[in-house]
């Protein structure tokens, strides 16, 4: 089985493939070192959490783009918009640093991997004519906005948050279908694969064999 987003300390025993997420500069070395293992391919990122005050953020953005040209990675990410109290909602901090990286994976050309919660429009906005697509990472919905996230050319990844939503994990498109632990832990991808196969009325075995398939055609891995 492929997870599509994996927080990790160490490459599992187990798996096919992780695609490790990036959250800010310091977990980057990290995920490099994890990504001399085959199966591990890493993304560089500024998660919306950690987002710095706006009088540190060009100094930042100019060190991610830094590591993103010196690393190469699958993907930029996390990146996104986040409205939630954990984020420290800095609107203006965060649209700018979304803004940046949705700037360097267009020149780039690599897709991105997308933290929204609770700013669904305001994502979508930014990436109306963004062509190279990506991944919305622990998509539970709304259903309303499953449709346009296809129709933008990204794929939606169900994590272990998102079991009980059987409705949304049913509507997703087949070739849009993601499968991801997040934080966790990769151990349970199993238990995500059973619960979307249950939800979609498939067996566990042709979960595992789309969402690999689809992992590898968007991370080109």
């Amino acid at each position: 089985m492929f997870d599509a987003h994996a927080h990790l300390e160490s490459v599992p025993e187990v798996g096919t493939g992780w695609i490790v997420p990036g959250v800010d500069l310091d977990s980057a070395p990290l995920a490099a070192r994890l990504a001399q293992d085959p199966r591990v391919e890493a993304g560089i990122g500024l998660h919306p959490w950690y987002v710095p005050p706006v009088a540190d953020l060009p100094a930042q953005l100019e060190l991610l783009e830094q590591a993103i040209e010196a690393r190469r990675p699958c993907a930029i990410g996390e990146t996104g918009l986040d409205r939630t109290w954990r984020a420290k909602p800095r609107k203006r901090e965060q649209r700018a640093a979304f803004e940046a990286q949705i700037a360097i994976a267009r020149r780039l050309e690599l897709p991105l991997i997308i933290h929204c919660v609770r700013a669904h429009g305001a994502c979508l906005e930014r990436l109306a004519d963004f062509p190279h697509g990506g991944m919305v990472h622990d998509f539970g919905g709304p259903m309303e906005m499953l449709g346009p996230w296809v129709e933008a050319g990204f794929y939606l990844s169900i994590s272990t948050r998102n079991l009980g939503l059987e409705s949304v994990v049913a509507a997703i498109p087949s070739e849009r279908l993601l499968i991801e632990t997040d934080d966790a832990g990769p151990e349970r991808l199993p238990e995500v694969a059973a619960a979307v196969a249950a939800a979609r009325g498939v067996s566990v075995e042709e979960i595992a064999a789309i969402t690999e398939s689809n992992a590898r055609r968007l991370f080109s891995c």
